[in-house]
């Protein structure tokens, strides 16, 4: 067996056509800030990359900006859109406490800068309760961000509900879509959303690629720039493009919303199947985020009695990539806030493990049904945790 990437939201296979069209633009294409031929190239593979992801999202072209992932596109957003309402004398922003590392760090930023970051927590089952988003709003809050999906445990959240509160109380609203584009069918022109924000590698697209997009309306104020540079980007986001990873990510947004009715189908059933093997076959877990309102490419089951950085280590020995609920490193053991956030005991949310399937993904995966119950075996005969020691919740 060749090595297995059930880890997919980490790192997914990019489409071989993507590949292709970049090996193209490397060879084709120079500096789109130049007006020769070779700059006109350039731009032209741009401009094809801008038109359609305005298009996939329902946006307009000139709403576009590409950022070096998303990271930088959050940052770009939360602090543009914070900077500007601070103008307005409006420094009150609301989130759930489940948000993406960027998100959840630059907000965190904001308020040693005196901003009021209001962190609503989420259910058991990870999901946003819009009656207490609701009262959290106020007349002083400048713009709610949540993200569409979230990539640990895969809930989906009410975006439609959460931009209906929006509307009504005339606030902004922003949206980290990078887990949901490309498996979830969202469009900004159904939406009352303002701003969302996009990775290419989440796509199947390169690393090193990502998009702000803004609609330009009332309650939303153009953010104010973060860098300064040059003119790129409408000078919110000044440099020079990535071009060839532009146009891969146009690419890849092309060919994942084409796809993404059959690979959903199709994933679901491979994603039952491990589910269901799962928690047949080893005692003691259970699903977290929620049954049904959850992407079928993502799979997050809690198992007690473990540490999930060893289920890791013993799986990656055997060829096939997970990831977990904790991680490691010099020593010091961190335990996923996404999951405490959702009320798991530390002790439960190390033995989490997660599995994500991507477009290339076969039922090669269910290997992992004869594999694990004997990998938790051994781990739960060396552990000093047990039915005795810890207290089930």
């Amino acid at each position: 067996m060749e090595y297995l990437n059930l880890d997919n939201f980490s790192s997914g296979t990019i489409y071989p056509e993507v590949i292709e069209l970049m090996t193209e633009v490397l060879k084709d294409s120079g500096n789109p800030d130049t007006s020769h031929t070779i700059g006109r190239k350039a731009q032209e593979y741009v401009l094809n990359a801008r038109e359609k992801i305005a298009e996939s999202f329902g946006a307009e072209t000139k709403d576009v900006i590409f950022t070096s992932g998303i990271t930088e596109a959050n940052n770009i957003a939360i602090q543009g859109l914070a900077k500007s309402f601070a103008k307005k004398g409006k420094k009150r922003i609301v989130t759930s406490n489940i948000e993406h590392v960027s998100v959840r760090s630059t907000l965190g930023q904001l308020e040693k800068e005196g901003y009021e970051v209001v962190w609503v927590e989420v259910e058991k089952n990870g999901l946003v309760d819009l009656n207490k988003l609701k009262d959290k709003v106020t007349e002083e809050t400048a713009f709610v961000t949540i993200q569409a999906v979230n990539d640990e445990i895969g809930t989906i959240q009410d975006i439609k509900g959460i931009g209906e509160i929006c509307k009504e109380k005339e606030v902004a609203f922003h949206s980290d879509w990078s887990y949901a584009a490309g498996k979830v069918a969202f469009n900004m022109k159904e939406l009352n959303i303002d701003v969302i924000t996009l990775d290419s590698h989440a796509l199947n697209g390169p690393l090193g690629v990502g998009a702000m997009i803004r609609k330009r309306t009332k309650n939303c104020p153009k953010p104010t720039p973060i860098l300064y540079g040059g003119a790129q980007e409408y000078k919110i986001r000044p440099g020079k493009l990535n071009v060839a990873g532009i146009a891969g990510f146009g690419k890849a947004v092309e060919i994942a919303l084409e796809r993404m009715e059959e690979d959903n189908k199709r994933i679901e059933e491979i994603q039952k199947k491990l589910k269901e093997g799962i928690l047949e076959k080893i005692g003691h877990t259970w699903l977290n985020g929620d049954e049904k309102q959850r992407v079928p490419q993502n799979l997050n089951i809690g198992i007690k009695f473990v540490e999930g950085e060893s289920i890791l280590l013993h799986l990656d020995l055997l060829g096939i990539a997970v990831s977990t609920g904790s991680s490691c490193y010099a020593g010091d053991l961190n335990v996923s806030p996404i999951l405490t956030a959702c009320g798991l005991a530390d002790h439960d949310a190390q033995g989490s493990l997660r599995l994500t399937l991507g477009w290339d993904s076969t039922e090669e995966a269910l290997v992992i049904l004869d594999l694990l119950p004997k990998i938790i075996s051994r781990l739960r005969e060396m552990s000093a945790f047990s039915e005795e020691t810890v207290f089930e919740s």
